[in-house]
């Protein structure tokens, strides 16, 4: 949650992608391929912990409960902008 510029006001940032860091863009894209934690830490130069830590917080900002959920969004998301004619009708 985020604070509006001192009005009082509690804005709630959206739950997705956008809201993820580098970092976790990074970890995401390696559990997304199908790396274990141990795996990804390694290419990431990482440890577990770190992984778990960033997974953590993946889940949270994007609203989701587990490392399936975070990947099958983050694939169809990505899906939906490598196709930007996708969902249209035909003609």
């Amino acid at each position: 949650m985020l604070e509006d510029g001192g009005s009082g006001t509690v804005v709630q940032r959206a739950p997705g992608i956008t809201a993820l860091t580098p970092r976790e863009l990074e970890v995401l894209e390696m559990i997304s391929s199908g790396l274990t934690n141990a795996e990804a830490a390694k290419r990431l130069d990482l440890s577990i912990h770190g992984i778990k830590f960033h997974l953590t917080e993946i889940y949270r900002r994007m609203g989701v409960t587990n490392r399936t959920e975070a990947a099958v969004s983050y694939l169809r998301l990505k899906s939906d902008s490598a196709d930007p004619n996708r969902g249209l009708p035909a003609d």
